[in-house]
Parts: structure tokens; C-alpha cells; sequence
């Protein structure tokens, strides 16, 4: 009984998983519009809540946005 369960979630996850349109699928999006000051370590969002970059966001950021990025960290002394 217990294999026929497990058999038959399996079938519905894959028939479940084969719908699902692919607008649908799970993906990742970041809003540069919350960015309010970015650096070489991370940004503050207009909340001042501070965050580390994620893959490919610095470069993206970066090049879009290189009148509110600093090539620093953002704790850097020499900078203040």
C-alpha cells in the first residue's frame, strides 16, 4: 500500500511538474529602482537596510547605474 502511495505522488508531481507553463516557472528578479547607493560589497536599499550583492547583480548595477556606484566598500574609512 505504501509503495502504490508513493508511486502515485510521484506520477502526480511529474504530471504536475510537465504543466506548468513556463511563464510560470521560478525564477529570480531584482528592481535596481530600491538600490539607493550601491558599492563594491553591497548597496543600501531606500529603506537603509543594507544587502550583498548577488551573482550578477554588481556587474548589471554597475554598468546601468555608475552615477550612484562606488568602486569601494562601503565601510571603507578613506572614503567617509
Amino acid at each position: 500500500m505504501k509503495r502504490m502511495l508513493l508511486a502515485a505522488l510521484a506520477v502526480s508531481t511529474l504530471v504536475g511538474v510537465a504543466n506548468v507553463p513556463a511563464a510560470s516557472a521560478a525564477g529570480i528578479s531584482f528592481n535596481f529602482g530600491n538600490v539607493s547607493m550601491g558599492y563594491s560589497d553591497g548597496y543600501w536599499d531606500n529603506s537603509h537596510r543594507w544587502h550583498n550583492w548577488r551573482r550578477g547583480e554588481l556587474s548589471r548595477y554597475r554598468a546601468q547605474h555608475h552615477d550612484s556606484y562606488h568602486a569601494w566598500r562601503h565601510n571603507d574609512r578613506r572614503h567617509r
